[in-house]
């Protein structure tokens, strides 16, 4: 079997577990993932912090939004401009509108992507070594790899999606750290 065959048949089955977990059990564990994420030592004032909008049954990032702003820590959301993701703030969902893939994103000016401090990733499939599997448009593992190192990339995703290992190929980023409803993962 090819990597690729590989991805596609991974997706399907992940995608399949997460759909069975029911609205309300993400709707619970994407708050209780969120308030793991919020307990992270690089979630503090005058950092910039990068979000997402959730695509479907994702663990859903944006419940930690209100509580960043309240604790004075710059939100940015992405948004899709050509092969790659910029970043723009956003202080409510309201700064947001459907884009790409009818995915909420910021309509503002996008900011210096060197500037995150933390960026919250989502995925289909995610591994304890860092490995991540995405839809397969490879916006973010595009963007990753630009980033500054010091730019902590943080998983978000529901326990059911830590698998084994994430098939990889020479272009895929891996992340720092993986929060779920259950446990916070930083990885060596």
């Amino acid at each position: 079997m090819t990597s690729a065959e590989a991805k596609t048949q991974l997706r399907r089955r992940v995608r399949e577990m997460r759909f069975q977990l029911g609205p309300d059990y993400r709707q619970r564990a994407s708050q209780a993932a969120c308030k793991r994420l919020l307990a992270m030592p690089m979630i503090a004032a005058d950092r910039t912090v990068a979000l997402y909008s959730r695509l479907g049954p994702e663990a859903d990032a944006s419940f930690a939004l209100p509580l960043l702003v309240e604790r004075d820590i710059a939100v940015v959301f992405p948004r899709v401009e050509g092969e790659l993701l910029e970043f723009a703030p956003a202080s409510s969902l309201d700064d947001l509108d459907p884009g790409y893939r009818r995915v909420l994103e910021p309509k503002g000016l996008a900011i210096d992507s060197s500037t995150l401090d933390v960026i919250v990733v989502p995925g289909v499939a995610f591994d304890r070594e860092g490995g991540r599997l995405g839809q397969g448009g490879g916006h973010y593992d595009r963007t990753l790899a630009l980033l500054s190192a010091k730019t902590l990339r943080v998983g978000f995703c529901f326990a059911c999606q830590i698998v084994e290992r994430v098939p990889r190929e020479d272009h895929d980023e891996l992340l720092d750290a993986l929060v779920t409803e259950d446990e916070l993962i930083y990885i060596d």
